[in-house]
């Protein structure tokens, strides 16, 4: 498929979004990828290993939300997907 739109936010349970791959910050805008995506799974990296910085404190029920959308923007394409997770020193 062709062009398919890429969406992916990191949800920190406050009502702020920063979405991939700029990492803007919602509201008031948000971001996508435009991509050509085959049939199948594909695995994208999207943040590369990194070590976390000390004094970043801690943070609990953080989530990364990803869709493929159709290319009108109007739906999902299949299901979304969404992973949750923490940090802590």
């Amino acid at each position: 498929m062709k062009n398919i739109p890429f969406a992916l936010c990191l949800d920190i349970g406050t009502g702020d979004y920063w979405f991939y791959p700029s990492w803007t910050h919602y509201p008031p805008q948000g971001d996508l990828v435009i991509r050509d995506v085959a049939m199948g799974q594909e695995i994208l990296e999207i943040i590369p290993p990194f070590t976390w910085p000390t004094g970043a404190g801690n943070a609990d029920g953080l989530q990364f939300l990803a869709a493929l959308l159709t290319p009108d923007w109007n739906d999902m394409l299949g299901e979304f997907g969404s992973v949750q997770f923490s940090y802590g020193e």
